[in-house]
């Protein structure tokens, strides 16, 4: 079991340099679908489609799979799924390519706090990434090496080079319509899945640009509660998020979900590090732990 245990979110690449948010892709021309041409040619009104249209213009910052969800919550067969469902494999299909050409043609920010971050992870001999971004970090130019990437690297949502992306929504209570079902990623037969043993077993935890939404924080929400109540072994977790406002938003959204701050902070080492705090102590601190990991030794038996 590694030591570190290394968790992306779209915050890590948005770092790096790359125009990678949902609202980059829903405001590009190009990429966005547009309505089918059947249902033009018919004179139907996609629902999705029109309601998306309406969310992305609407809100500055654009979540694609909240809308989807919102979606699914609020409307039913009337509204035609069928024609729903078929649009929303047809924006999957337009992120992919998106992503890919945005991944392609990325300027990386090699002043930023990730790229000095991967940098530092190439010192730590006992790591896994789990990333919750499309993007393969392999396909991003000029960035850090890791060695044996295929060993150390999963894609939880899958990723642009395998053509494989999963965009969708969690398992919900109070579906309209149970075909709405087919965008749940848990549901997907190409679903990686995450097992929170990972987190328990490591020694240090490192969440960098994740976004604790309502969609991706159940995968760890039993661990942080698990730290809030005391009952793992003393850790080092530190989350790194782009400000003061965004930090703010991952310690309420703690709050809400039963894992006080203060709880927390008994239990383990708790850091946040806004991304244009690189010479923070707390970062400095890190970075030498980081150096220090060497996998565990096995007891002799």
């Amino acid at each position: 079991m590694s030591q570190c245990t290394i968790i992306l979110g779209n915050g890590f690449d948005l770092d790096l340099g790359l125009q990678t948010k949902f609202s980059d892709f829903a405001q590009n021309k190009e990429y966005w679908p547009k309505p089918d041409e059947a249902d033009k040619k018919n004179k139907i009104s996609n629902p999705l489609s029109k309601f998306l249209d309406n969310k992305k213009n609407e809100e500055y910052w654009f979540d694609l799979e909240g809308a989807l969800r919102e979606y699914a919550l609020k409307f039913g067969t009337e509204y035609n799924a069928e024609s729903s469902l078929k649009y929303y494999e047809r924006i999957e299909k337009s992120l992919c390519e998106y992503i890919k050409q945005e991944q392609q043609n990325a300027k990386i920010r090699k002043e930023s706090m990730a790229y000095d971050f991967i940098k530092a992870v190439q010192s730590c001999k006992s790591f896994h990434i789990y990333s919750f971004n499309y993007t393969d970090f392999y396909s991003i130019p000029n960035m850090p090496g890791l060695l044996d990437y295929d060993n150390v690297f999963t894609h939880i949502h899958g990723s642009v080079n395998a053509n494989n992306i999963i965009l969708g929504i969690d398992e919900l209570n109070g579906l309209k319509e149970d075909s709405y079902k087919k965008m749940y990623k848990v549901w997907r037969d190409d679903y990686q899945g995450f097992n929170s043993k990972s987190l328990e077993k490591s020694s240090e935890i490192i969440f960098y640009g994740f976004s604790f939404s309502d969609i991706d924080y159940p995968y760890f929400k039993t661990f942080f509660e698990k730290v809030a109540n005391g009952e793992l072994e003393y850790k080092n977790i530190t989350i790194f998020t782009k400000d003061n406002s965004s930090s703010f938003q991952i310690k309420n959204k703690l709050d809400k979900e039963n894992a006080k701050i203060s709880a927390i902070k008994n239990s383990c080492k708790f850091d946040i590090i806004t991304t244009n705090n690189i010479n923070s102590a707390e970062y400095k601190a890190l970075k030498k732990r980081l150096s220090l990991i060497r996998p565990a030794i096995p007891p002799v038996l």
